[in-house]
């Protein structure tokens, strides 16, 4: 069985000038050749060596998706490192979960994208992290000594101290007005790549000695979860977990080296941007533009022009608000016209799946919903995006049906951190809408009676980190617990019902699944969440978040412009739209499942406010905790 590193050094051996990714940098996108990648990881582990990094000792990652997290990753596991990711995206009381992760980790070297995320998130704990050995800033940004515009290859660590160019002896306090009060741990990156530029030149072949030093059954990631149900516990992922996955990934989708590519922008702190996305790249060997944010997403994805699209469903959710808002808001013929294609459109999807011809006026109509939503769809996705890949949290078949209605094959799969990534997988020889698909290559699963998905294989991961007695009651004979319900059909598709712990329970005994409700609510344009609560409660209720755009094009339609979103939450219209959502939603189950109050919240539930986890899934616990009051209100009697 292969390792990271050897997977790494086959890569850069066979595809050395292909491009392997492509950054924003001064203004500019830039290609980096794979055999740059290469270079910019073995001076990041050698620097790391050269520091005191030992094999398996912790590197933490604490900044956003970008190629410096890419390099540091590779670097620090190509020397022995055993990498964790952090979320730079935590709310301020996430923090102190930031601050058990790296000291549960026994962290000795901490990355950071920039001083001002030094300053907000690292330097008020940096103090008590006494495991903590050094702190590593990219921020190529604000360094004056940077690697794009200062060759500090001029400067040879052996003949030049490059404490000079270190941040102990340089105040990038006159680049970052926000830069705190400089911990003697801290260095910026550029001084690390010269002190692994130095550590090559005096041993050209120390890289690669490290790289084959590593085992199938090392420790090469962990992966800590989100703690919503107390303090996170990491996931260790081993050499082999990861080089079994990869294999098994390219045994299943249709990704070519060379002829492929993508757009990163998810955390790299989850299991799916980097198993499923970094170390697959990797392996396949296509290539990637890292994006410059979420809110320049849709105009890097027109430069990027990627042949394949991952998110988590959030992003496809808003583009397919955005398309049947404006199609709700169409009067008269044209609205007619319109509601009419977009159903046709559909439709021919679902014959077009079957097998079957398009014909007559379905034909008809299904070709104008593709000239009108379709093809600017494609286009506004670079117009050579096949298919997407969408993960992490439940997504309705309504959204699907509509993406692959427009040309987009969207292939939903399931997974998790302990199983390094994914676990079943739609592909196109076996797609089956409302599913996950089917296992993987080598994957075992099956139900438990009470519906548990378990599952065993190469893919499973080793356990949790310093945590025996978490890892032992994650198994059962070999098997691990999943912790989601679901059902396997006679072909083999998995159908997830919803985590075990989210099952809702009323106080007459009911038990309630509650995303499956949660989307039909969602499939209204004016709905961006839903969180349903029912657990020891006579009936459900339902907290609801509207679309800021959404809510601006309806506010402006009904003569309510100017007014905020809390301002607008009690407009009779407003709640009527959303009642009738809700309606739609409760004709579609039972008596005990539908929502008979709700009560709409001021703003959107974000990351920041601690509302959801940073790929956008609900945090329930926290939501139900915040918003107490608004619930209870719901259960007293209408006066």
């Amino acid at each position: 069985m292969s390792t990271i590193p050897r997977l790494f050094a086959e890569r850069v051996a066979s595809s050395g000038d292909a491009r392997a990714y492509s950054s924003f940098e001064g203004g500019a996108w830039r290609d980096y050749t794979w055999c740059e990648y290469d270079a910019e990881a073995r001076e990041v582990g050698l620097g790391l060596t050269a520091l005191g990094l030992a094999r398996g000792e912790t590197v933490a990652i604490l900044g956003a998706t970008r190629r410096e997290w890419c390099a540091t990753d590779l670097g620090a596991i190509g020397v022995g490192g055993v990498t964790v990711g952090l979320y730079p995206t935590l709310a301020p009381e996430g923090i102190g979960s930031m601050e058990y992760v790296l000291a549960h980790s026994k962290a000795r070297v901490v990355f950071v994208e920039s001083t001002a995320v030094l300053a907000k998130k690292l330097a008020p704990i940096l103090a008590r992290l006494t495991n903590v050995a050094h702190v590593i800033v990219w921020a190529h940004d604000v360094w004056a000594h940077d690697v794009r515009d200062h060759d500090v290859r001029d400067h040879d660590v052996r003949d030049h101290d490059v404490r000079a160019h270190d941040v102990r002896a340089h105040d990038v306090r006159a680049h970052d007005a926000a830069a705190p009060a400089l911990d003697a741990r801290v260095r910026s990156y550029a001084n690390l790549r010269a002190l692994g530029r130095a550590a090559h030149q005096a041993d050209p072949s120390a890289w690669r000695r490290a790289g084959e030093a590593a085992r199938p059954e090392d420790v090469a990631l962990l992966v800590y979860t989100s703690g919503t149900t107390g303090q996170p516990k990491g996931a260790m992922l081993t050499h082999g977990n990861v080089a079994a996955h990869t294999k098994m990934v390219a045994a299943t989708l249709p990704i070519t080296a060379g002829a492929d590519s993508t757009v990163s922008f998810l955390p790299m702190a989850h299991v799916a941007e980097r198993a499923v996305g970094h170390y697959n790249r990797v392996a396949s060997g296509y290539a990637t533009h890292f994006a410059r944010s979420m809110e320049t997403l849709l105009e890097d994805i027109g430069v990027a022009r990627p042949t394949l699209f991952g998110s988590v469903p959030r992003i496809f959710e808003k583009v397919y608000a955005a398309v049947t808002g404006t199609l709700a808001r169409h009067t008269g013929l044209k609205g007619v016209v319109g509601r009419a294609a977009f159903r046709a459109g559909l439709e021919a999807g679902r014959l077009r799946r079957a097998g079957k011809r398009v014909r007559g006026l379905t034909a008809l109509l299904a070709k104008v919903f593709d000239q009108r939503v379709g093809a600017p769809l494609r286009a506004r996705f670079g117009g050579r995006c096949g298919w997407f890949i969408s993960g992490a949290a439940p997504i309705a078949v309504e959204i699907l049906e509509f993406f692959d209605a427009c040309g987009f094959k969207t292939y939903e799969v399931y997974g998790l951190s302990e199983t390094t990534g994914l676990v079943t997988v739609n592909r196109p020889d076996a797609l089956r809408y409302g599913t996950v698909g089917k296992a993987l290559p080598g994957v075992e699963l099956k139900l438990a009676d009470d519906g548990e998905i378990l599952t065993r294989g190469p893919h499973v991961f080793a356990g949790y980190f310093d945590d025996p007695k978490a890892t032992a009651e994650a198994f059962r004979d070999g098997w691990f617990l999943t912790g989601d319900i679901g059902t396997l059909d006679a072909d083999g598709f998995l159908t997830i019902t919803d985590r075990k712990k989210n099952i809702l329970i009323t106080a007459g005994g009911k038990n309630i699944t509650p995303s499956n409700i949660e989307n039909e609510v969602k499939s209204s344009p004016l709905v961006s969440f839903c969180h349903l609560h029912a657990d020891r409660r006579p009936y459900p209720v339902a907290l609801v978040c509207l679309d800021p755009a959404q809510l601006e094009a309806f506010a402006k339609e009904h003569a309510l412009s100017g007014r905020t979103t809390a301002e607008l939450k009690d407009d009779p219209a407003v709640r009527a739209a959303v009642q009738a959502a809700i309606d739609r939603s409760n004709a579609k189950f039972s008596q005990v499942e539908q929502i008979r109050r709700f009560a709409i919240l001021p703003a959107e539930l974000s990351v920041e406010g601690g509302e959801l986890t940073p790929t956008l899934k609900l945090k329930r616990r926290e939501v139900d905790e915040k918003y107490a009051a608004t619930l209870d209100a719901l259960y007293e009697p209408r006066r």
